[in-house]
């Protein structure tokens, strides 16, 4: 469960208890006061807000959930089949804390949230007998509460200091999902007289002297542990600050130092709030602790970005190699993080290239100064990035929020796939001087899409953005479907027409699902059902060497479609829908017989048993370690899920 400073409490109940309501909220108030919790219900939904989305962000982001149940709670098809359900799927994930409430009395005993403890006490009910009165019932209501309050801020401060042990302990390893190559001729250090490392030495340090605030081989304490950092290496800078690597009792983490005219009080306080959340994910160099020699003269430390990570903007202009594959998991992977802190009520103000660094082999990724990350819609902060801000920041017309975040994702996975950004056509090539007032019309006030199926007249420059030009045609039709909409709909419509997290994820998989190699060239091609349709259900040539091309075999399950390449691999998000977007082990991998290379199977690398049913009708069983054979009208059986083998 998120650590914060105060908690979010989100209200479920049905409008015939609103007095009810009204009333446990007054004697709330004195939490709400302290600073330790808020209260959120959907009587603080603004008018023309989409309330159904609003709704699942609020309770995506609680941290408690208080069901307040009566015969009407249970009766509403809206409270007891959405939120309550949701409700308790955040309770069994550890990612909420759901406490019934009994109002009045009803028969509840064999509903889902039955196990859970409830309040009042012993669940009498508020407006039932025991009670002297209903302040008395709600008083204990908040006492309750409040008991929860000083079990999470007790638990807090454990796992702060253990996150922080287990870091410094922790020594950074390459993922194991993916096989990296070593190479043959390793080098070796060469060894310097005692002279020359001297004299190195002094050179360093003259450089620190120089150029910096912090001096080579400085030592500074952390705040909350107390162990001392020394200043080993200067990394770079940006508009906030300088980061540097440091040792920390032998480990090298990354420390970013503020400078003066930005290391104030309110960003201070910001940090203390995320380093007591954690990061929502693996994928974010979250701030683990303040480092200070003053109030005002302070500074992070977050964990050192690996050697394989690079800069994503070496992708984008093309300084590094990489394939259809990671680029593929490369979006999910940003999806996914986006998602996993939308779900938080957070958004990330200052996404752009500087901020991100993927793995060209693998395609996983690490997102950057997140201490420019703040609650959605706060009003904190920077406002973002030039050309990846959304076009209602540029004009002014609102505060970062999800929402932004969401035109900032779109922008950025553009430029992952297309190697451009999606506004910059033909009248960004006829702009002879980039003004500001130019640049405001492109982004924020005139914004059009390279590719607006209704206005074609910002396509792109052949010869000068032909980057898009030679990429977009690559892409099957439903990712240049979701962009189009991302960036017309998007544009117009920033609540109900931007492209959501879980869309970009979902087809983030099945783009790499998709992917086939070209038997001529080797190279990666995509499979596209809409172009089939269009070509008698011919494919098209390889993009690269322009032959025709052979399809593998296909795995259909339910409505997805998994090509059957030397090297594909499923996972339990394949083959169990209780487990959507877990990638964490292969449950198959395609593979060749050992006698005979003409034939291919399946091979079994689950936990559980398949059956098999031949296309003649029999069956078989599929053991643990064994293969099922690659034959068009064959089905598998994974436990509940079928999948059929086409070709």
């Amino acid at each position: 469960m998120a650590n914060l400073g105060h908690l979010e409490v989100f209200i479920s109940y049905a409008h015939e208890d609103e007095a009810l309501k009204v009333e446990l909220e007054k004697h709330l108030a004195l939490l709400r006061k302290q600073g330790l919790i808020t209260v959120w219900h959907d009587r603080d939904i603004s008018a023309g807000t989409d309330w159904v989305h609003e709704i699942n962000t609020r309770l995506d982001a609680a941290h408690i959930i208080l069901l307040l149940i009566s015969a009407s709670f249970l009766a509403s098809d809206y409270c007891y089949s959405v939120e309550m359900k949701q409700a308790m799927r955040q309770h069994e994930s550890g990612l909420a804390l759901v406490i019934p409430i009994i109002l009045r009395p009803v028969d509840w005993k064999d509903a889902p949230f039955s196990n859970l403890q409830a309040l009042p006490t012993n669940a009498r009910p508020v407006t039932g007998r025991g009670w002297r009165n209903r302040d008395e019932a709600f008083a204990n209501i908040a006492q309750g509460i409040r008991s929860v309050m000083e079990e999470f801020r007790s638990q807090e401060a454990m796992d702060q200091s253990e996150r922080q042990l287990d870091f410094l302990s922790e020594q950074p390893t390459p993922s194991s999902s993916f096989p990296l190559s070593t190479p043959t001729n390793s080098l070796k250090p060469v060894e310097r007289d005692d002279e020359q490392k001297v004299s190195d030495e002094k050179a360093h340090s003259s450089f620190f002297n120089s150029r910096l605030q912090l001096s080579y081989k400085q030592k500074l304490r952390a705040e909350t542990s107390g162990m001392v950092c020394e200043v080993e290496e200067y990394l770079g800078s940006g508009g906030q600050g300088e980061t540097y690597r440091v040792s920390v009792t032998g480990k090298a983490v990354a420390l970013k130092w503020y400078y003066p005219y930005t290391a104030s009080l309110q960003e201070r306080s910001h940090l203390h709030l995320l380093i007591k959340r954690g990061a929502p994910s693996k994928n974010f160099l979250w701030p683990i602790e303040l480092v200070s020699t003053s109030a005002f003269d302070f500074g992070y430390l977050m964990p050192l970005r690996e050697e394989r990570y690079k800069p994503i903007v070496d992708l984008i202009t093309r300084r590094i190699t990489t394939s259809f594959r990671a680029l593929a998991t490369a979006g999910f992977e940003l999806a996914q993080s986006f998602f996993l802190l939308h779900a938080e009520g957070l958004c990330y103000h200052d996404i752009s290239f500087g901020n991100v660094a993927f793995d060209p082999l693998s395609g996983e990724v690490q997102l950057h100064d997140t201490n420019s990350i703040t609650l959605s819609g706060s009003g904190v902060g920077v406002l973002g990035t030039p050309r990846f801000m959304a076009p209602e920041l540029v004009r002014g017309e609102v505060s970062p929020s999800i929402y932004t975040a969401l035109y900032s994702l779109s922008v950025l996975l553009f430029y992952v796939f297309m190697f451009h950004h999606p506004l910059e056509g033909r009248r960004e090539h006829d702009m002879l001087v980039p003004d500001p007032s130019a640049m405001t019309k492109f982004y924020g006030t005139e914004p059009l899409f390279i590719f607006d199926p209704n206005d074609h007249s910002n396509e792109p420059v052949k010869g000068y953005q032909d980057n898009a030009l030679i990429f977009w045609p690559i892409y099957p039709q439903f990712l240049r479907d979701l962009f189009t909409r991302a960036f017309t709909q998007g544009l117009k419509d920033p609540i109900r027409g931007r492209v959501r997290e879980d869309e970009w994820r979902a087809a983030m998989v099945q783009l790499r699902d998709a992917i086939y190699y070209c038997s001529h060239c080797d190279r990666q091609n995509f499979y596209d059902v809409e172009a089939l349709k269009q070509n008698n259900d011919q494919p098209a040539p390889c993009w690269n060497c322009k032959r025709a091309v052979q399809l593998p075999f296909r795995l259909y399950v339910n409505d997805h479609i998994i090509m059957l390449n030397h090297d594909t691999r499923l996972f339990p998000h394949h083959i169990d829908s209780r487990k959507k977007y877990d990638f964490s082990q292969p449950v198959a991998q395609v593979t060749r017989h050992p006698k005979d290379p003409s034939l291919w199977g399946l091979k079994n690398l689950s936990q559980e048993k398949w059956v098999m049913a031949k296309p003649d009708g029999s069956r078989q069983d599929v053991d643990v370690g064994r293969s099922a054979s690659l034959a068009v009208g064959t089905k598998l059986f994974f436990g509940n899920t079928v999948g059929e083998i086409r070709f």
